[in-house]
């Protein structure tokens, strides 16, 4: 029962981490091209709003996503051996969001 609940907690993590990722990224429309310092201040002003929602989402939708990593590495049961869960969780997919995170002599 609590591995079951925990595959399912990790699964709304993930699914909530994409969405949060793809929400981000559709709420910020990109200030126009060839705009001088004053414009992109304007710009910045005007939109302030969604570019700090869209910061917060584009922060937490990949924590989310790495403890969605972890969690299946977990319940796998790929932590048996020693140093398993980092090589394992580099090798997942998430290197991208979790290279800051995880000590290079550990890879």
């Amino acid at each position: 029962m609590l591995k079951r609940r925990a595959a399912v907690w990790a699964a709304v993590s993930g699914l909530a981490g994409t969405c949060m990722i793809g929400i981000s990224f559709a709420i910020n429309p990109g200030p126009p091209a060839g705009d001088s310092g004053a414009q992109l201040t304007a710009f910045g002003q005007q939109h302030h709003d969604t570019i700090l929602w869209g910061a917060w989402l584009q922060a937490v939708g990949p924590a989310l996503i790495a403890v969605f990593a972890l969690a299946v590495v977990v319940l796998a049961g790929a932590t048996a051996r020693q140093g398993s869960l980092p090589r394992n969780y580099h090798s997942s997919g998430t290197h991208l969001t979790g290279d800051e995170l995880l000590p290079l002599h550990w890879m």
